[in-house]
């Protein structure tokens, strides 16, 4: 306790029980001294009780002496804050700017010395230029914070404080509301001077000529200078007025290029105009310039618009950590759709996440997935283009959400259900854009289920110029991975990936993809490197090649499949060496599958890396059994696609039958199954045919077998024509999947071959996978 606390107090108790007779001044009579009141007590020159309170702050008037604030105001600052609200647990008083002056006298309101600073939060309080001297108001920052709110939705002069407390008075403006969404403020000197003083981070500008052209430039924090031949760098977007006041793409015989409609850079090449409405000289090269050399600038008038969610390259959608999503800033980067109170930050983030708080969605009172959600627009999107969407999430239990990612006019670019489990998992989404528009929408529809669901680190990343598109054959896009690796994308338990690798193989495009193990593996799927939305035609004979080296030798897995873990429609297994190889399959599709994944299972268990390059799948078309490529001649030997490829013959029905059996457990499902009764082995067979053998050429066969008792098949390879016979040869298999491979040189070329399976003989039932004939 106070000393001076103390000794009042000690007072207290001896006056309470007589203490000198001289003759003392009563309760709340006037006075100057302690001494001269019967109470012992002085303050404020009146005689106060000590153990009474007052003014009713919570603090008896001696212990206010003691604290040196006033026993007959309970705000003793005057800042709107009782005397003991502004003292900690203890009683003790708090000093918040330590400057050896209590919070309790010292007002959180008032300015001393005139430096917008209450004195409360100001340790010098003498150093400002006085009172009176600067505006301490708050106005609108800009002409964007005058649309937000709806003060001013028509263009016109409106008064704005882009600095804000403290700095330069607030000041009239021109704002454009009418154009690009609204919101632009005149980008005059004072105006840059003002948000350049305040940093006021990511932004956008708006040049328009005299001519009718607009510019609008990517987000950037880059100041547009007037000064002569300061540059602003990168693609800016072309635009050209529209009859009902839209903006779109330039002319068609303006190329795209780069970023947009526009290309090349814009820069600043001369200032022109008085010091308050100053107007650019803006010069412009690429296709869309305004003409060549000194045609090629212009003077046009400029408008900034601050982005308050930092549209960084990284981050294209705001605030994807939703660090500060209930505050006021956040929400203008959000849209969000259902309950007021079921959009909630939460301190539960994924382990590798941004460590900032995630967003908590509680929807138990949805039923449809639209009925709640996360909304983040006026998003660029540009067409040929690759962009990938992700984010983490989790569920109180597992559920789906449905994503959407579309244009403000309905133009749908992605729609995928995501099952989110219970723990915090990543969902990763790659599409491009079929058409460009700056107002594109980031849409996490979160109904539809009563599980609560939370969403952290959600980006949407710019990938590149066309990289998924389709080219001369080759679904994959960059398959020689020279501009990254944009639509490829780690599963399992994850991995570092290396775009440019120089680790390629002697016949393959440099660069190549490198993977390596994030940590220990148990399963070659632990590290799997994938390609989503192949758009595979139905009943389609398909070409898959690629090259791959590991730091040792394993077995790795092919898939091609439907998305998250949907139907097979290939798989098979992939030898890597430690040198480079080739790997080539074929496969049959069955229904078209608009959004199918390739899948390569390349998880060495030993921790190695594994190299991938050139990657290939051709649509080889509708016509399946049409010979083709030198690996396998008969294609569909696991038999996708029925008895389609294969000629099958039974002479007689009592002789047997045969069809292709599904989920039989054969090593690559289906097989072909065969019902035979005792017959002469030719009059049951299955034959593949079409194919050109060359003379002097080696060639292996090979299928799998078993039957329900042992016995044996032929094996013949020959034409109709003369019935040559190339290879001839009776194979023994028992009741287990029995490997076969028969190799053989044709002694003549061929351009009509037939491989053939004679599967009579004694009644029972054969079983026939994974027939190949391969050129050696």
């Amino acid at each position: 306790m106070h000393a001076r606390t103390r000794a009042l107090w000690g007072c207290l108790v001896v006056w309470i029980a007589g203490c000198g007779d001289s003759p003392k001044r009563p309760l709340g009579a006037t006075c100057e001294d302690d001494a001269q009141c019967a109470s012992g007590l002085c303050v404020v020159n009146q005689c106060l009780d000590p153990a009474q309170d007052d003014d009713s702050d919570g603090l008896v008037n001696a212990l206010e002496a003691g604290l040196g604030t006033n026993p007959l105001d309970a705000d003793s600052d005057h800042d709107d804050k009782s005397d003991r609200a502004e003292l900690d647990g203890n009683l003790m008083h708090v000093d918040t700017d330590r400057d050896g002056k209590p919070d309790a006298v010292e007002s959180a309101k008032a300015d001393a010395d005139g430096d917008c600073i209450p004195d409360e939060l100001d340790p010098d309080d003498g150093d400002g230029p006085g009172p009176g001297t600067i505006d301490c108001t708050v106005g609108p920052r800009d002409c964007e914070a005058l649309f937000v709110d709806g003060t001013a939705v028509e263009d016109g002069r409106y008064t704005i404080d882009p600095d804000g407390v403290g700095g330069a008075k607030a000041f009239e403006v021109a704002c454009l509301m009418s154009a690009e969404r609204g919101g632009w403020t005149r980008w005059v000197p004072g105006v840059r001077q003002a948000l350049g003083a305040s940093s006021a981070g990511p932004r956008e500008y708006l040049v328009a000529f005299a001519d009718g052209r607009w510019l609008r430039s990517p987000p950037t924090t880059l100041d547009f200078a007037f000064t002569a031949g300061a540059a602003l760098g990168g693609t800016w977007y072309y635009h050209r007025g529209t009859e009902d006041g839209a903006f779109a793409c330039g002319d068609a015989a303006v190329p795209a290029v780069g970023l947009g409609c526009g290309g090349g850079e814009t820069r600043v090449a001369a200032s022109a105009g008085d010091a308050t409405e100053a107007t650019a000289r803006v010069c412009v090269d690429g296709p869309a310039a305004i003409g060549t050399g000194d045609a090629a600038c212009a003077d046009a008038t400029v408008w900034v618009r601050i982005m308050p969610c930092a549209h960084g390259a990284e981050d294209l959608v705001g605030d994807g950590g939703f660090a500060d999503f209930l505050g006021a800033e956040a929400q203008r980067c959000w849209v969000v759709h259902g309950e007021p109170t079921a959009f909630t930050a939460s301190t539960e983030v994924p382990t590798t996440g941004s460590g900032i708080p995630a967003l908590r969605v509680a929807t138990s009172s949805v039923t449809e997935p639209w009925e709640t959600v996360l909304l983040g627009a006026e998003t660029t999107l540009v067409a040929g283009r690759a962009y990938r969407l992700s984010f983490a999430a989790r569920a109180e239990a597992a559920r789906a959400i449905l994503v959407v990612v579309q244009a403000s006019d309905g133009t749908l670019f992605a729609l995928r259900d995501v099952a989110v489990r219970t723990g915090w998992g990543q969902v990763e989404l790659e599409f491009v854009p079929s058409v460009t528009t700056h107002f594109g929408r980031v849409e996490l529809q979160l109904g539809g289920s009563g599980a609560a669901v939370s969403i952290d680190d959600l980006a949407l990343i710019d990938l590149g110029p066309g990289a998924c598109d389709p080219a001369d054959g080759e679904l994959l896009g960059n398959a020689g991975f020279g501009l990254g690796t944009a639509c490829w994308k780690v599963e399992g338990k994850g991995g570092v990936l290396t775009r440019r690798s120089s680790e390629v193989p002697t016949e393959g495009d440099a660069p190549s993809l490198e993977l390596e193990p994030a940590g220990a593996l148990t399963s070659l799927y632990d590290l799997t490197l994938q390609q989503g939305g192949l758009g595979l035609a139905g009943e389609h004979w398909h070409g898959l090649s690629f090259a791959v080296k590991g730091e040792r030798a394993f077995t790795g897995a092919v898939t091609v499949q439907e998305p998250d873990g949907g139907a097979v429609t290939f798989d098979a297994e992939v030898s890597i060496a430690p040198t480079w190889t080739r790997a080539s399959y074929e496969f049959l599709t069955g229904a078209e599958s608009p959004n199918a994944a390739l899948n390569l299972a390349l998880g060495d268990v030993a921790g190695g890396k594994v190299w991938v390059d050139d990657v290939r799948m051709v649509d080889r078309g509708p016509s399946p059994c049409v010979p083709s490529g030198a690996s396998d001649l008969l294609m569909d030997g696991d038999f996708v696609g029925g008895l389609l490829c294969w000629t099958p013959l039974v002479d007689a029905s009592e002789l047997g039958t045969l069809e292709v059996e599904r989920g039989d457990g054969s090593p690559t499902a289906p097989s072909i199954r065969a019902t035979v009764a005792e017959s002469d082995p030719v009059a049951v067979h299955v034959a593949q045919e079409g194919f050109t053998l060359r003379s002097a050429a080696s060639y292996r066969v090979q299928f799998v077998a078993r039957a329900d008792a042992a016995r044996t098949l032929v094996v013949i390879v020959h034409n109709w024509d003369d019935f040559h016979q190339y290879h001839y040869e009776e194979v023994a298999i028992g009741t287990g999947w029995t490997p076969i491979a028969l190799t053989f040189t044709a002694d003549r070329d061929e351009p009509a071959g037939v491989f053939e399976l004679q599967l009579g003989g004694p009644a029972g039932r054969i079983w026939i996978d994974a027939a190949r004939l391969i050129a050696l």
